[in-house]
């Protein structure tokens, strides 16, 4: 069984009613004899056990489920059916909420059978400044999406979960095009406007499971989850890129954007998260080289290249500083006077 921070036993203590601790994959933590009596089980029997094990839905269909909890720092509503021993299923109306620090730094859910508004709000009171951490280090300040460390910690979680099911998903790198400019001609406070509705407008291209983050700068990620067909992501690109070459309305002249994307697709362009990450970053500058405001999807190509020109930047830095270049000068000589 895993250790609980003193800050979840004690906010446990608060519920009379059943519940179970839940990691972000999908395993049982821990579960106190209400939970555990409803699927017919004991507590200590259940810990390590899958969740999905025990939910009357595609253990796909749960993982959504969990992805969606921990998408907010808010209670989720959800009705799951639970699978009894003895083959029956038990209603089980729940909340999630998302515990940032279930277990050490180890985050986790907690799925409560509980209606009585009375001990959620004692729940959210024990919780808040425990909240108020998580949220800054895992969401940009200026946007409020997901910052580049909770990225890569749902990016593995993407990973984990469609290799378990295999299943696909796919990865947007977005750049945004001229960003720069609008900073120098206009100023970073505006430029800050502009990143702000830009983060609104990709949002607002995809699903409710999908994630989009900021990983820093004008770059923005899109983690599209449960992809069977490329061609959705392509789809999604083109939606993004259609959105964002609208007009800003930042002053009283119009300010203008567009962006470069690059696509990567699990697991055909890469099965490690660090792999998919940099190949789709490969693919947007392959879409900066090619004018701009386009998508590109990732092919082994890119990387081969990407690798020849680390590899000539090197031996060029290594020349340099060994001295094997030589300056010559050619003389200019007109023929007519010699």
């Amino acid at each position: 069984m895993a250790v609980l921070t003193q800050l979840v036993k004690g906010m446990l203590r608060l519920l009379s009613a059943p519940y179970v601790l839940v990691t972000l994959e999908g395993t049982i933590m821990h579960a106190d004899n209400g939970f555990a009596e409803l699927v017919g089980r004991q507590p200590d029997e259940l810990v390590g056990s899958a969740i999905a094990d025990l939910v009357a839905l595609p253990e796909s269909a749960v993982l959504d489920q969990i992805f969606l909890f921990s998408s907010t720092l808010e209670w989720v509503a959800a009705r799951w059916q639970l699978q009894k021993r003895d083959g029956t299923q038990q209603d089980f109306p729940c909340r999630g909420l998302l515990l940032t620090r279930a277990s050490a730094d180890v985050p986790a859910l907690i799925c409560v059978s509980l209606d009585e508004r009375l001990q959620f709000q004692l729940l959210n009171r024990s919780l808040q400044a425990e909240r108020v951490v998580w949220q800054q280090a895992n969401f940009d300040v200026l946007t409020k999406l997901p910052n580049r460390q909770m990225f890569q910690y749902r990016l593995e979680q993407e990973v984990f979960a469609s290799a378990r099911n295999q299943r696909s998903f796919a990865l947007l790198f977005i750049d945004l095009d001229e960003f720069k400019d609008i900073n120098d001609t206009i100023g970073h406070e505006q430029g800050d406007v502009l990143l702000k509705e830009a983060a609104l407008r990709i949002a607002e291209c995809v699903r409710k499971t999908d994630l989009v983050a900021r990983l820093g700068g004008d770059e923005f990620t899109v983690l599209l989850s449960q992809v069977r067909d490329t061609s959705v992501a392509h789809e999604v690109a083109a939606k993004i890129l259609d959105v964002l070459v609208q007009p800003f309305n930042l002053t009283a002249q119009p300010s203008y954007v567009s962006a470069s994307i690059g696509i990567a697709c699990y697991p055909e362009d890469g099965a490690a998260p660090s792999e998919l990450l940099r190949h789709a970053d490969q693919a947007m500058y392959a879409a900066k080289g090619a004018g701009r405001n386009r998508c590109v999807r990732f092919d082994r190509d890119m990387a081969q290249k990407s690798s020849s020109r680390v590899q000539l930047a090197g031996e060029l830095r290594r020349a340099l500083s060994e001295g094997q270049f030589s300056l010559v000068y050619q003389p200019i000589v007109d023929l007519a006077t010699g």
